[in-house]
């Protein structure tokens, strides 16, 4: 496969926020490509899509007139397929939701994959289970050695702001956000509480 075919957007990049009101500038970012790597693209991935306007009419459209081989739509919004766009979009797509990874996953991933394992390093299992009870388990959080915490708390604000307050409107957010940390710092006690 040629790496040349292959285009992706992150649709929460700033670059892109013109294509936010109009879906019909995705057409000349594909031209663009095709003329800057001088191939067609087989492949599109378009990340955070629920961003731009209509995107499931443009979706549609090149799925129709095979423009490109395979689409790939990811998005953190639930409502990604609710509704009209499931309707528009009938036969043409397979849902997949991605979750953070299971305990025998992540003891997997550590090299952990029996249970013979598990009894000959039971401390580092141990540690593995106060990690994920204090962080979650995230991907990226349990790759990542120094800044955990800094990760999750990027992904309590966009999950917050972007996923709660502003694809609800929300008119206060400020109050909203009070709640939310009002609800995790108790739930946070509460459980420190019964250690």
């Amino acid at each position: 496969m040629d790496k040349k075919s292959i285009l992706y957007l992150n649709l929460d990049d700033p670059y892109f926020s013109e294509l936010y009101s109009n879906s019909k500038h995705l057409y000349k970012i594909l031209e663009m490509s095709e003329k800057i790597t001088g191939t067609k693209v087989k492949y599109l991935f378009l990340d955070e899509v629920q961003n731009v306007k209509d995107w499931e009419k443009f979706v549609k459209s090149i799925y129709d007139n095979e423009i490109v081989k395979k689409i790939f739509i990811t998005g953190s919004n639930s409502s990604l397929l609710d509704g009209e766009y499931a309707t528009l979009l009938s036969g043409r797509y397979i849902q997949d939701m991605v979750t953070t990874p299971s305990f025998s996953e992540i003891l997997n991933i550590k090299g952990i994959v029996s249970r013979f394992d598990l009894i000959d390093r039971k401390v580092e299992a141990l540690k593995i289970v106060d990690e994920i009870m204090r962080f979650g388990s995230f991907f990226e959080v349990l790759k990542e050695p120094i800044y955990k915490r800094e990760i999750i708390l990027s992904y309590f604000e966009t999950i917050i702001f972007k996923d709660c307050i502003a694809n609800n409107n929300l008119r206060d957010a400020k109050t909203f956000k009070e709640v939310v940390n009002f609800l995790v710092l108790n739930i946070y006690l509460n459980s420190s509480k019964k250690q």
